[in-house]
């Protein structure tokens, strides 16, 4: 697909070309770019991505690129395209602790998840279903979908390699985490079809989908599920289920205020290059459709 959209600048009106083949890095710079308004800024970020190999080996120079941000939504961006990129590339220099196992105990139904929380078992059986609870806890979701970062529930724990493999390797902790997938999907008014690898509307999406549009921390907890599927082997969910929320945000329109979420944070953290891309050719091609719709024009 020969993809190309319009963008509007300062400097004027310009045909940007799609390539399939377009790196995480090199995205990353030309994101960048767009949210940066001056031309000399512009310029300057050039000048930094030339120097600069497209590869993983520049974790040490980020901060250089936090010298060209002026106000607070270009820091958000930035940081979560930056967070986004350490999470693709494996979080190169961090190490693990083979001593720290709450995650594994969590997910062996070992031990409960706290504050005022429950066994995996109950969580995923007494909980579903119930949007009240599962919307004014906040401590659960750091425990079902644990990723390599510190979350604001300071009780729970980091996920480590060793535990990821642990739970990956193991049938009956890897089918749990396919179970707390669906419970969430079922409380934002989606299924998954898991024979067709498919996610689709559930039969309550019209209340769920109301609620969702309009809950902030719900967007922050559909990033971290999809860290915490490809980190703990479900990695192939990631693509359906953002093929459904751009459906639901470009087209249906049903969770239109989800659109800034969606392309900075949520497809950004898309592990395979490939899925990654094919998203964001989706999202172009629906940015063709009106150029003056400025939610769509934020590659």
């Amino acid at each position: 697909m020969n993809l190309t959209t319009r963008k509007i600048s300062l400097d004027g009106e310009y045909l940007v070309p799609v390539k399939k083949e377009k790196t995480l890095l090199r995205w990353l710079f030309e994101k960048l770019r767009e949210i940066f308004g001056q031309p000399r800024q512009r310029q300057l970020l050039d000048q930094q991505y030339q120097r600069y190999p497209d590869s993983s080996d520049h974790e040490h120079h980020a901060y250089e690129l936090r010298s060209f941000i002026h106000t607070d939504e270009q820091q958000r961006i930035t940081q979560s395209l930056l967070d986004a990129r350490n999470y693709v590339y494996g979080y190169p220099e961090k190490i693990d602790n083979p001593h720290l196992d709450k995650n594994v105990r969590f997910y062996r139904n070992e031990i409960k998840s706290i504050p005022k929380g429950d066994y995996i078992e109950n969580i995923l059986t007494k909980w579903k279903g119930n949007y009240k609870l599962l919307e004014r806890h906040h401590g659960y979701i750091q425990w079902l979908f644990p990723i390599r970062e510190r979350g604001m529930n300071g009780a729970a724990q980091e996920l480590l390699p060793h535990e990821a493999e642990q739970i990956t390797g193991d049938a009956k902790t890897k089918e749990r985490v396919l179970l707390a997938f669906e419970l969430m999907l079922d409380f934002y008014g989606m299924m998954f079809d898991r024979e067709n690898n498919v996610v689709s509307r559930a039969d309550n999406y019209t209340e769920r989908y109301f609620h969702l549009a309009t809950s902030f921390h719900n967007w922050m907890r559909i990033t971290r599920i999809l860290q915490s599927l490809s980190e703990l082997g479900w990695e192939e969910l990631q693509k359906p289920w953002i093929c459904l929320l751009i459906e639901e945000v470009y087209n249906t329109k049903e969770l239109a205020p989800c659109a800034k979420s969606l392309v900075n944070y949520w497809i950004p953290v898309v592990k395979k290059d490939e899925h990654r891309n094919d998203l964001l050719a989706i999202v172009l091609e629906y940015s063709t459709i009106d150029d003056r719709n400025t939610d769509l024009n934020l590659f």
